[in-house]
């Protein structure tokens, strides 16, 4: 069953075609992961569906309920979590105010969900009481992702977790995002073809603003024809 779906999305940005009839999907408890070069349209389809930038036309639906007419502050409360490229955790907060800023109004994290946090990033405790400034690359990443994990969202949207991260810290978001996807589908933006085929269910090849091609990820990883055309593996 999908839990997103998107047909013919076209999303512009300035006058420019960025989105040119994109469609996907992503299926219940999956992780599925968008590939491709720079500017490939990847990052703006994770901006579309979280109503950042709003599709011109086409249909998006999560859980059968079309959103693409949404204003970007009600997609969030459907179930729907974003972790941006570049992490964005407010340097002059701490990490426990960085977490405890993402609960949604009215709510309050659970301890059995701080307790499910800090036994996917045990380092995080350590950290609560640390500035965001004064955080490594890794930290932040770690933070970020658990920043989406506090309201139990149905659905984690992650764009380029280890970018810049050192190799230890590649492998410790590949063993986080592993246990996420027990409990939450994702749909993952990445450019480590090896990160991403270690954990990625599905995947969907993106080139100058389409789905070029899709499958599942074995399937990929036993293509080096593809992997050489489209993603320079």
């Amino acid at each position: 069953m999908n839990i997103l779906e998107m047909y013919d999305v076209h999303t512009y940005i300035a006058g420019f075609h960025i989105l040119e009839g994109v469609t996907l999907t992503a299926e219940h408890s999956k992780l599925t992961i968008l590939l491709g070069r720079n500017g490939s349209g990847k990052t703006t389809t994770i901006k579309t569906i979280m109503g950042l930038t709003p599709a011109s036309s086409g249909e998006i639906l999560f859980q059968g309920k079309q959103i693409q007419r949404m204003r970007d502050f009600e997609i969030p409360w459907l179930g729907i979590a974003v972790v941006p490229e570049g992490r964005d955790v407010f340097s002059d907060l701490t990490v426990e105010e960085n977490l405890l800023l993402a609960v949604r109004k009215g709510k309050k994290i659970k301890k059995q969900r701080l307790d499910y946090i800090l036994d996917i990033f045990p380092p995080i405790k350590d950290l609560f009481k640390k500035k965001g400034k004064n955080l490594s690359g890794g930290e932040k990443q770690m933070v970020a992702v658990a920043r989406a994990l506090v309201n139990e969202d149905e659905l984690l949207l992650i764009d380029e977790p280890t970018k810049g991260l050192a190799p230890i810290m590649v492998e410790s978001m590949r063993l986080a995002l592993a246990e996420i996807k027990k409990e939450a589908t994702i749909i993952l933006v990445e450019q480590n073809f090896e990160f991403a085929s270690s954990i990625a269910d599905h995947f969907f090849i993106m080139e100058h603003g389409k789905v070029a091609c899709s499958g599942k990820i074995e399937d990929l990883v036993h293509d080096e024809a593809i992997q050489r055309r489209y993603l320079g593996v």
